[in-house]
């Protein structure tokens, strides 16, 4: 049964390139990442005046966290207020234009262990709860190391839905989040930074359950997965175009 969420030694890493079976637990380890500054602010977005790049997440400290634990069948992802974001929900009708997702301990993109990720777009209840069949899908794929491209998924009145990852084969790849406790004492880059807002989460086929799903979260509060999203919300009731939203939260 997957049961709390905890901290993983920093001696578990030296495990990771190892094939393993899934573990009994989703914990979150700290680890140094100095390429996510890098490649963290060149991801495309745009599009046209209706179009919006979504972040929750924070890189301030320079440090990430992974998860692991993740059982063949598990999904984690974020849930995105579009209403809120980017100027969707009622009356519009939002695209997904494409989306970035960060990975690690991928074997990058080799599949011969099998290690495999597809990607779903879900309407969410008031819970959060994933409701019924996707409405948009990407077929499973063997993740790089690091950031990865990932087509849209189709479109969407609804003014929240989740994009979630599904892994097809359980252990591997690694979740990524920002971390809150390095954060913390990041020092002026991270002055004014809190906690995440709540939108990452994990849908777990076994112990916690889909519904409701399992906050990501560390010692501090609630963490953001590493993770943009572009849209285009064209309005379905006006044909004066939307200002261009800005970034739910900045990131360095």
């Amino acid at each position: 049964m997957h049961t709390n969420l905890t901290i993983l030694s920093l001696a578990y890493l030296i495990l990771l390139s190892i094939p393993m079976a899934a573990s009994a637990e989703i914990v979150p380890t700290p680890e140094r990442d100095a390429a996510i500054g890098l490649e963290g602010s060149s991801p495309l977005a745009g599009g046209s005046g209706e179009a919006c790049t979504i972040v929750y997440y924070n890189y301030c400290s320079g440090w990430i966290q992974l998860f692991d634990g993740f059982l063949q069948g598990d999904k984690a992802g974020v849930v995105y207020d579009l209403a809120e974001d980017c100027n969707g929900g009622e009356g519009h009708n939002c695209t997904n234009l494409g989306n970035w997702w960060y990975w690690r301990y991928t074997f990058n993109g080799y599949c011969g262990y099998g290690f495999e990720v597809s990607y779903q777009m879900y309407d969410v209840d008031a819970n959060d709860c994933l409701i019924g069949a996707p409405v948009g899908s990407v077929a499973s794929t063997c993740p790089l190391e690091r950031w990865n491209s990932v087509p849209g998924m189709g479109s969407t009145s609804s003014d929240r839905v989740a994009l979630v990852a599904t892994w097809e084969d359980g252990t591997l790849p690694y979740l990524a989040t920002d971390n809150n406790v390095y954060n913390a004492s990041g020092g002026p880059a991270c002055s004014g930074v809190g906690v995440g807002d709540g939108t990452s989460y994990a849908w777990l086929v076994t112990g916690a359950g889909l519904c409701p799903p399992t906050l990501l979260e560390d010692e501090l509060g609630p963490v953001d997965i590493i993770a943009i999203s572009m849209w285009n919300c064209m309005s379905t009731t006006a044909t004066q175009s939307s200002s261009w939203s800005d970034l739910k939260a900045l990131f360095q």
